[in-house]
């Protein structure tokens, strides 16, 4: 990625919206013990919310912290602790990137499956038709 002035003022500006889901809730939009309404709307799954601001991405520094997660009607439900770093890769080692692109691969193939994939998909789908983020 290469840090242009789009890309400093996109980091000095936004956030990184980070959508919590609960992997238990079924996928029929019915909760628990609960009544479905018929249109599937009676589901919670979504837990929140987290919004991570970028800025300090755009002074060079990392983002390492506790943020909170915050419902859709903005009550709190927890906190996230995120970390992202920015690494200038013309500066890695061959040996280093080979090893960062493995973990990767080790823990998408730990992580997700197809229908893993496609569930979350509806679900994010779904919440955010219904939401005004």
């Amino acid at each position: 990625m290469t840090f242009d002035d789009g890309t400093m003022k996109y980091l000095e500006t936004q956030s990184l919206d980070i959508l919590l889901f609960d992997d238990n809730a079924p996928m029929t939009g019915i909760e628990r013990g609960g009544q479905s309404s018929g249109a599937g709307q009676d589901i919670e799954d979504m837990i929140g919310v987290c919004k991570i601001p970028l800025k300090d991405l755009s002074k060079g520094y990392g983002i390492n912290g506790d943020f909170d997660i915050l419902g859709q009607h903005g009550e709190p439900r927890g906190t996230a602790t995120v970390k992202i770093t920015v690494v200038d890769t013309s500066a890695s080692t061959l040996e280093n990137m080979e090893r960062a692109q493995r973990d990767v691969e080790g823990l998408q193939k730990m992580s997700y499956t197809p229908q893993w994939e496609s569930d979350i998909i509806k679900r994010i789908a779904r919440k955010l038709g219904r939401l005004s983020i």
